[in-house]
């Protein structure tokens, strides 16, 4: 049988009893038994656990309030949402009371109120919710309240907040709202870098870098922006490509510094694709210095008068490409370098890579099969002898020779005017002295006095004389061949091709 609804009793007779049916009586709670130390200890036991099961309760309205808001404004679950984050921050709850906030500024599930909104704001982080004291910072300090939004930092930070403590560690540095202290800005800083915040270790490595708060040590500094930059920070990941390019703290290895400055662009570091294009141009450079440098040790052990191709350190066509890009880099470095040293340095380089060339193109070739155990017997001599001559006349031919060499510059020049276009359009028209420089740079590869009083006879027998200069055109060309230079006298203009002869007059 059920014994029905419990009814609390009302009354109670001398006897203890009441409608004639004995009462039980309450046995004693073990707070009541207990000596009265003991009962300050369990009373608070049971407070905390009381605590507990409210906050196990105020959690689940929470956690469903934000299963269910929309952030749509005053929908059915926005509003129903406001309600449990309501209930759960009247009761104290620290999130609830910063997702109150949250529903006032925005207007979800309840009218926009600033008012309210900041009431709440502060409500959540006096409750010691370590995001809404972060957030206040943040609040304060982009309203200019510093002394302000420290305060709320520090309290973040204190908690061990990693946001908020390198937030402090930047006040410091700054002197915001305290006084200057790089110690301190470092000692935050440090925090949160060894929590693995990836921001405070890419902080913690300018530190390093700059020996601010630290002594300086590039090492210490590489170390920590490694860490930030493989969690794929872009602003560490470039500055991991400046200690790779400059050699501080690692082993320099351009290659390295090329791969950060790579990824850094991809993450949208500003400074990144700049360092990569200039780091690009040094890293290609350096590969064709290295092409040349073995053809020239190459040449010093075996200078045969007729070469097999097959027998070079590197194609031949490569090696051609890599001794013209040299001569327009030194060609550049003589016009725009204002110390004597590197102008000096490129104007001896000049005529060796001139030799190189000349050799290269000249009597290095491609051997045909029936020809290469002759062509081998001549790798220890310097002349040709007698029963060489038909390998000279067949494989030997100046007109070939300069052939080669003007495609080779051909495509150096190619090269560059392509890599113009991705510059503005009203940058691809050269100043006068870029003018100057390629006039220059083409007279040389040419052998035309450009700038000079010449005598010009073309293939068609007409004779010209004035200043011969290049047409400007040329370097806007999409692609060039020689038949396309074109060049120019007084208001007449003519191509490379139709020249017969050109004579310096001074």
């Amino acid at each position: 049988m059920l014994s029905g609804i419990y009814r609390p009793p009302t009354a109670m007779n001398n006897d203890e009893t009441r409608n004639d049916l004995p009462l039980v009586r309450r046995l004693p709670s073990a707070v009541e038994k207990a000596k009265p130390s003991a009962k300050r200890i369990l009373a608070g036991m049971v407070a905390d656990v009381l605590a507990a099961v409210n906050r196990v309760d105020l959690d689940a309205l929470v956690l469903e309030g934000k299963r269910i808001q929309r952030r749509e404004g005053m929908t059915p679950e926005d509003i129903r949402a406001f309600e449990h984050f309501y209930r759960a921050a009247v009761a104290g709850h620290g999130e609830a009371q910063l997702l109150v906030y949250e529903s006032y500024l925005g207007g979800h599930g309840v009218s926009e109120d600033l008012e309210k909104a900041l009431e709440w704001f502060h409500k959540s982080a006096e409750s010691g919710f370590v995001i809404a004291q972060r957030q206040l910072g943040v609040f304060y300090q982009d309203t200019q309240v510093h002394d302000i939004a420290v305060q709320w930092y520090r309290k973040a930070a204190e908690q061990g907040d990693a946001v908020a403590q390198w937030s402090l560690g930047l006040c410091y540095m700054d002197g915001e709202g305290v006084i200057q202290d790089y110690a301190e800005a470092v000692k935050w800083t440090r925090k949160a870098a060894e929590q693995g915040d990836a921001i405070a270790q890419k902080n913690l490595g300018v530190f390093y870098d700059r020996g601010q708060g630290v002594p300086q040590n590039f090492t210490e500094a590489v170390k920590w922006y490694r860490k930030a930059a493989e969690q794929g920070l872009a602003g560490a990941q470039n500055d991991l490509g400046v200690c790779y390019e400059t050699g501080q703290g690692v082993p320099q290895n351009l290659h390295e510094a090329a791969n950060w400055y790579r990824k850094a662009a991809e993450g949208g570091d500003s400074n990144a694709p700049s360092n990569l294009q200039r780091l690009s141009g040094c890293l290609e450079l350096k590969n064709q210095q290295e092409i040349v440098f073995a053809f020239i040790d190459f040449l010093a052990a075996k200078s045969p008068p007729l070469g097999d191709c097959s027998k070079l350190p590197s194609p031949k066509k490569s090696i051609l490409h890599a001794i013209q890009s040299l001569s327009n880099h030194y060609g550049e470095v003589m016009e725009a370098s204002d110390d004597p040293q590197l102008q000096e340095s490129a104007e001896k380089m000049l005529p060796k890579l001139n030799y190189l060339l000349t050799c290269l193109t000249r009597d290095w070739h491609d051997i045909d099969q029936e020809d290469k155990d002759a062509v081998a017997k001549l790798a220890s001599l310097d002349s040709f002898p007698e029963w060489a001559l038909p390998l000279k006349l067949k494989y030997i031919n100046e007109e070939k020779a300069s052939e080669e060499a003007c495609e080779a510059f051909l495509e150096v020049m190619e090269e560059g005017i392509l890599s113009r276009k991705t510059e503005p359009i009203e940058s691809l028209t050269p100043k006068p002295t870029e003018r100057e420089r390629a006039s220059h740079r083409l007279a040389r590869k040419l052998g035309l006095p450009i700038g000079y009083e010449v005598e010009v006879w073309l293939k068609n027998e007409i004779r010209m004389t004035g200043k011969l200069e290049l047409d400007e055109s040329v370097l806007l060309l999409e692609t060039i061949d020689e038949r396309r230079f074109r060049l120019v006298i007084g208001e007449t203009r003519f191509c490379y091709d139709d020249l017969e002869s050109c004579v310096r007059m001074d």
